[in-house]
C-alpha cells in the first residue's frame, strides 16, 4: 500500500521557519557573526532553557525550522530561537565616502565576508592536503 505523504512546502512562498514552539525563528539574513542571540543548547531542548551570547560562527547553511544552529564567542553550539534583547543600537555614522549605510551593516559586511574568506581558504587547504595523501598512496 502507498503511505500517505506529508503536504509539501510552497517553494514558491517559503514561510518563515519555525521552532519546536510554533514560533518564528530568525533568518540567516539576521543572524550574523557578531549579533546577540538567545539559543538553546542540545541537552536543554526538552526543557527549552535558552542561553544567551553573541554569535562567533554560523553552523548551518541556509534556513532550518528549529532554528539556525551556530557557535556563540563563549563556545556553547545551539540553535538560535530569537535574537537578544538589548542588543547594541545601531549608530548612525556616515563614512567619508558617504554611502549612507549604518556602521553595523558596515562591521556585519566586513565579518560575513572575513568569515567567507576564512572558510574558502580551509576548503582549499583541506582539498590540497587529501590531493597530496592520495599522490602519496
Amino acid at each position: 500500500m502507498n503511505r500517505q505523504q506529508r503536504p509539501r512546502p510552497n517553494r514558491g512562498g517559503q514561510a518563515q521557519p519555525r521552532n519546536s514552539r510554533g514560533a518564528n525563528v530568525p533568518t540567516t539574513a539576521q543572524v550574523v557573526p557578531g549579533a546577540a542571540v538567545s539559543i538553546v543548547l542540545k541537552a536543554d531542548q526538552p526543557t527549552g532553557r535558552e542561553v544567551q551570547g553573541t554569535v562567533k560562527d554560523l553552523l548551518t547553511r541556509g534556513e532550518h525550522p528549529r532554528g539556525i544552529k551556530v557557535r556563540l564567542q563563549d563556545g556553547k553550539v545551539g540553535r538560535v530561537q530569537r535574537m537578544a534583547t538589548g542588543g547594541l543600537p545601531a549608530p548612525i555614522v556616515e563614512s567619508e565616502e558617504g554611502d549612507g549605510r549604518d556602521l553595523w551593516t558596515k562591521i556585519r559586511s566586513f565579518l560575513r565576508r572575513e568569515h567567507l574568506q576564512t572558510t574558502y581558504h580551509r576548503n582549499v587547504l583541506q582539498s590540497r592536503k587529501r590531493s597530496r595523501k592520495a599522490q602519496r598512496q
